[in-house]
């Protein structure tokens, strides 16, 4: 019989990583604005317009105006940040690249403990120096005022911020499977597979 404790630490795990994975799934709705970014500077360049606004006065990110090329420059803003915010999601809903040929052939138990390893020695120090490489670069943006030098956003501190911010969400994500897979391994019941297109 499963200890209630032992219950309680599996929900608890299981509620952390549903709530890190929320995160990434409204991240997914992005690809609506940028699709619109995307449709406004198709139908500007055709009728080359270059400017589509401007107020006179700097604005957070969009400085005194809108350009065609901050437009263009919102788009790939957009898709990093939901790139950065949803890998968590991904690895949450299984639809991460795995060799499955290889796990296909294991055991639950031992296809747990593999996978507990993997996040461990690849997964967490991955983050982690991902982390570590990516703050100084966001601090130097951010004290040197980095904009583009094409008519297009300010503030470029801002993409850069979803770098690690996209990482220490994967990280936490990893931490959260590394502690409910070896729940598991010790008698909790396993996490309910989560239901995917790919039909894992």
């Amino acid at each position: 019989m499963v200890s209630p404790s032992l219950l309680r630490a599996a929900d608890l795990l299981d509620r952390a990583a549903d709530g890190i994975a929320w995160i990434g799934k409204g991240a997914c709705w992005l690809i609506l604005a940028i699709l619109v970014a995307v449709l406004i500077s198709i139908v500007g360049g055709m009728m080359r317009v270059t400017s589509f606004a401007e107020w006179g006065t700097e604005v957070f990110l969009l400085g005194d105006g809108l350009s065609l090329n901050a437009l263009l420059e919102i788009q790939w803003h957009l898709f990093g940040m939901m790139l950065m915010l949803t890998g968590a999601y991904a690895l949450h809903e299984n639809r991460h690249v795995r060799v499955d040929v290889l796990s296909s052939r294991f055991s639950p138990r031992v296809a747990l403990i593999v996978e507990t390893i993997g996040d461990l020695i690849l997964l967490l120090p991955l983050c982690i120096v991902m982390v570590e490489r990516s703050w100084p670069l966001l601090e130097l943006a951010w004290r040197m005022g980095e904009r583009s030098n094409e008519d297009g956003l300010t503030d470029r501190w801002l993409v850069k911020s979803f770098v690690p911010l996209g990482f220490v969400l994967l990280g936490l994500l990893g931490a959260t499977r590394i502690a409910r897979n070896i729940l598991t391994l010790i008698g909790a019941p396993p996490r309910q597979p989560v239901e995917t297109s790919h039909g894992r």
